[in-house]
């Protein structure tokens, strides 16, 4: 492993045209459409001090002028404040597919920990290895798994599954750690690999066209099995902690799931990615409705609290110039910063263990995870082989 120190190139960059913000004050499912508020905003770029670089920090907050950072804007969207002036700001990450214990606050939860130390490991799925591995599996798999634990370096490969399985790693029997799992879309049934002892178990839940979308709904701390139906814009939950079956309309056929706690309240929000229009609609647990356009064809879905404040906060990645785009999730305001090189794929994930989103991508010419740490730094892991799936992409749609 090669570790060194690197700056982030730093030219300006912000999105095409404009961006739309659908605010919906949410009083019951059926009644959000009739009730809502309509804003558009143009981008503009709100630069200061010239040429800059960035080594830990992104601009935080919304308002007035960005000093030392990237994008903002000029008023702070949906807040009785403007005018402030930005600078600073870290990255975060409690959102999105939770691998740890129950959401609170003073604890980290950082998605893919598979060995339990509140780091995100680099990890991929290999669909067809050209080596066996002598594991416990379902019968016939193929393909593997591989982990590079954060704790002690050591390596992980295992047997597990089709190419063709859905990837939905997550901590489903709450210990603590993300168990190795797949959803198998042809038959509707889940398998599960225990991070405890390595034994599997399997069951049903759900049908042939589903997408798997598992999140800590609850919020007891363990995972529990969800599926969007695409044929009924329908989503189906199985709780972890009373063995109960949520149904919730919200969605239509094109939209894709991409679950994470948008509100801060501990619990898995449903909410879907629209790749007809480049729409997000997050149904929130606490806080109702709410709608965003804010990405372009082709953008990868890149959520996480990347903020600090303990909500997820919608962003995307941008494979065409590589450039990363976050909405705040305290203000609405956004900020966009420039990370990785074409052909690159986005793995996100709290790499160095401090509650907070580092931006990181895996180069598959040269099997290579570049990792930008909020408290570390800049990072270089090989990892990997051609061919193999990084399992932090596996919650990016697009």
């Amino acid at each position: 492993m090669r570790v060194y120190t690197k700056y982030i190139r730093t030219d300006r960059r912000k999105p095409k045209g404009f961006f739309t913000f659908y605010l919906l004050p949410f009083t019951s499912l059926l009644s959000c459409l009739s009730c809502f508020l309509f804003l558009s905003v143009s981008l503009i770029s709100a630069q200061s001090g010239g040429t800059f670089e960035i080594r830990k920090s992104v601009i935080a907050n919304g308002g007035g002028s960005a000093s030392g950072g990237m994008f903002s804007l000029d008023s702070t969207i949906a807040e009785p404040v403007a005018g402030t002036v930005s600078s600073g700001g870290h990255f975060s990450l409690t959102g999105g597919y939770r691998a740890g214990s129950a959401p609170v606050t003073a604890q980290n939860f950082a998605v893919f920990d598979f060995d339990g130390d509140g780091r995100t490991d680099a990890s991929v799925f290999r669909p067809n290895p050209t080596n066996l591995l002598d594991n416990p599996a379902p019968e016939g798999s193929s393909s593997q798994w591989w982990l590079l634990r954060s704790s002690d370096q050591g390596t992980l490969g295992l047997t597990f599954g089709f190419p063709t399985d859905q990837l939905v790693p997550a901590d489903f029997t709450g210990d603590g750690k993300a168990d190795i799992a797949f959803f198998r879309p042809s038959t509707g049934q889940w398998f599960v690999l225990r991070s405890e002892d390595l034994t599997f178990f399997a069951f049903p839940f759900g049908a042939s066209g589903d997408i798997a979308a598992p999140g800590d709904f609850d919020g007891d701390g363990t995972a529990d099995p969800a599926v969007f139906r695409p044929s009924s814009g329908t989503w189906f939950i199985f709780r972890s902690s009373d063995q109960q079956i949520s149904s919730i309309p919200f969605g239509v056929s094109v939209d894709r799931p991409i679950v994470a706690d948008y509100d801060g309240g501990g619990k898995a929000d449903v909410a879907v990615f629209r790749t007809t229009d480049n729409k997000i609609w997050l149904l929130r647990s606490t806080l109702g409705v709410k709608a965003y356009q804010f990405s372009s064809p082709g953008d990868r879905t890149a959520v996480g609290d990347w903020t600090g404040d303990g909500k997820a906060d919608v962003a995307f990645y941008r494979p065409s110039d590589s450039s990363w785009f976050v909405i705040r999730s305290e203000d609405d305001s956004f900020f966009s910063f420039p990370w990785g090189v074409s052909g690159d794929i986005p793995v996100p994930g709290d790499y160095d263990g401090d509650s907070r989103t580092d931006p990181a991508i895996w180069r598959p010419s040269d099997r290579t995870w570049y990792i930008f740490g909020s408290t570390n730094g800049f990072e270089a892991i090989n990892f990997g082989a051609t061919g193999d799936v990084p399992l932090p992409s596996s919650v990016s749609v697009n």
